[in-house]
């Protein structure tokens, strides 16, 4: 469902989708798709797996393809956790 979504919206602002993956939720493996990605694209997206659940590793997977420490912005998490509270979600 996000790749077809995400298509149409690239498709919409003139991106053509080239190449879609589905890549288990191994750190090796994202970190192996992404570095094999953005060597032959300008633009690589991630759907699905960056979640708020404890146990998500593509934040950091990505960030470790990149070679850089992954970070959250602090207004940003703001932003989350009172979107959570609202909906009665808890947030860590």
């Amino acid at each position: 469902k996000n790749i077809g979504h995400l298509a149409d919206m690239m498709t919409a602002i003139g991106i053509d989708l080239k190449e879609v993956r589905v890549v288990p939720d191994e750190e090796d493996e994202i970190v192996a798709a992404v570095n094999a990605l953005r060597a032959r694209y300008t633009y690589v997206f991630t759907t699905g797996g960056i979640g708020p659940t404890h146990d998500d590793i593509t934040a950091d997977s990505v960030a470790k393809a990149f070679g850089v420490p992954c970070e959250y912005d602090a207004k940003a998490l703001a932003l989350l956790a009172d979107s959570y509270e609202k909906r009665g979600i808890e947030f860590n």
